[in-house]
């Protein structure tokens, strides 16, 4: 993602780019930074799994993020946070989600991170599809 077409809430096709998330969540708050990125893991059930494949419905998924960030932005007093999700084919050692935020202090930072990943693994309609040695299955109910 360009700098210039940065956004807070993003599902992207693309690779996600935790420098670009950094520096924009660094140069918009002081601070405390706290950040996550999930990967795929490498073992499911004792079966290596090969890729990740996520598929969302677009439109809610975007709307409940934003809500999500909303929420954390008012009820941790939070001064920037970012929310980057992987859409399509997302093979090991790629970023699958990325989440950052600042805050005055750390505490809320930290709590706001965790708070965001809850909200989203529990709320944003995105599924994800594992891709293992023996075929390939929806992890998540899919519609």
């Amino acid at each position: 993602m360009q700098k210039d077409t940065f956004h807070e809430i993003a599902l992207l096709q693309e690779l996600l780019d935790f420098s670009v998330v950094e520096d924009y969540v660094r140069s918009h708050s002081k601070g405390a930074h706290v950040f996550f990125s999930g990967t795929p893991r490498d073992m499911k059930d004792g079966q290596l799994v090969h890729s990740l494949f996520f598929e969302a419905y677009e439109p809610m998924a975007l709307r409940e993020m934003k809500h999500i960030r909303d929420r954390a932005m008012e009820v941790f007093q939070l001064e920037v946070a970012v929310i980057h999700h992987r859409l399509g084919d997302c093979a090991l050692r790629e970023h699958a989600v990325l989440v950052g935020v600042g805050a005055p202090h750390r505490a809320a930072a930290f709590e706001a991170c965790m708070w965001i990943m809850d909200e989203i693994k529990s709320k944003v309609p995105i599924w994800k599809k594992e891709t293992l040695a023996n075929g390939s299955f929806w992890v998540t109910p899919h519609p």
